[in-house]
Parts: C-alpha cells; sequence; structure tokens
C-alpha cells in the first residue's frame, strides 16, 4: 500500500536554479567592480568640513594676532589694544600695590532663604 505523505527524495537542484546562482554572482561581480572604479570621491560634507577648518584656522590666527599685538581700538578716543601678557602684567603690579581693605557693600542676609543657620535657643526663665 502506497502513503500519500511519505517524502520522496529530494529533487537535484535543476538548471534554472544554477543560472539564477551564475547570474547572482555575475551581478554581485559587476557591482564590486563598480564600486571600485568609483574611487574615493569629495562629497559635500568633506568638501564643507575642509571650508570651515580653513575658517577656524583664519579665525584663530586673527585672534592670536588681536592677542599677542599692540593695536589702536579708536584711535580719536586713545583707546590702545595691548598684549595679553602685558596687561595682565599690568594689572598684577596694580593689585600689588593696593593695600586691602573690607568691602563697602553692605549685606543685610549672608545666607540665601532656607540656607542660614537656626536661631540659638531662648534662654529659659527663672521662677
Amino acid at each position: 500500500m502506497s502513503n500519500a505523505n511519505t517524502l520522496s527524495s529530494p529533487a537535484r537542484p535543476g538548471s534554472a536554479y544554477w543560472g539564477g546562482i551564475i547570474l547572482f554572482s555575475v551581478f554581485t561581480l559587476l557591482v564590486i567592480v563598480w564600486f571600485k572604479s568609483l574611487g574615493t570621491q569629495e562629497t559635500y560634507d568633506k568638501k564643507r568640513g575642509d571650508v570651515r577648518v580653513t575658517k577656524l584656522q583664519a579665525l584663530r590666527a586673527e585672534d592670536a594676532k588681536t592677542l599677542t599685538e599692540y593695536a589702536w581700538g579708536n584711535k580719536e578716543r586713545g583707546v590702545a589694544h595691548i598684549p595679553i601678557d602685558r596687561a595682565m602684567e599690568l594689572v598684577a603690579s596694580e593689585l600689588k600695590a593696593s593695600s586691602v581693605s573690607p568691602s563697602a557693600v553692605k549685606v543685610e542676609n549672608p545666607y540665601p532663604a532656607g540656607l542660614a543657620p537656626a536661631p540659638a535657643p531662648a534662654p529659659e526663665a527663672t521662677k
């Protein structure tokens, strides 16, 4: 008696199967060759990044020049720019020459709200 549910031996792959494998392999090879032939191309982001780096270098050079050279800020008003190192020396010498004095600013409550220490308890009255 023959059973309809019995499994038969698997069929061998036909020519359509092997043709598909070969076609897929050829397509893959063509895509790989195509990508290799493109090489490295500059993208929009790379060009934009290069422009930004150039602008940053120019800005840093301008800042370095401003911080290290003498120049007029406003000649009519007599405002001059001096190098930062010289300015720090002048300020330091002014601070050394001045004496320390208490602040003229009077503060009523030195603590922010809620951070003041608790008041001391009142002394008990004796009878």
